[in-house]
């Protein structure tokens, strides 16, 4: 059995990085994790596609 540190999205006491030791078993901290990247990563993705738009605009303008 090997644990792993994994980075979790958000910080902890201090603003400090935030780890998680886990031997991925899919653990209850470990699902909100992937639940918050997700999250996280579609909301990136639809203000990334904004910016995008809002940039198009400005070039026609």
């Amino acid at each position: 059995m090997t644990n792993d540190l994994r980075l979790l999205p958000w910080a902890g006491r201090e603003g400090k990085r935030c780890y998680l030791i886990t031997d991925d078993h899919g653990g209850p901290v470990s699902r909100l994790a992937d639940v918050t990247e997700s999250i996280q990563l579609g909301m990136g993705s639809e203000l990334l596609a904004h910016s995008h738009n809002m940039l198009l605009d400005k070039n026609l303008n």
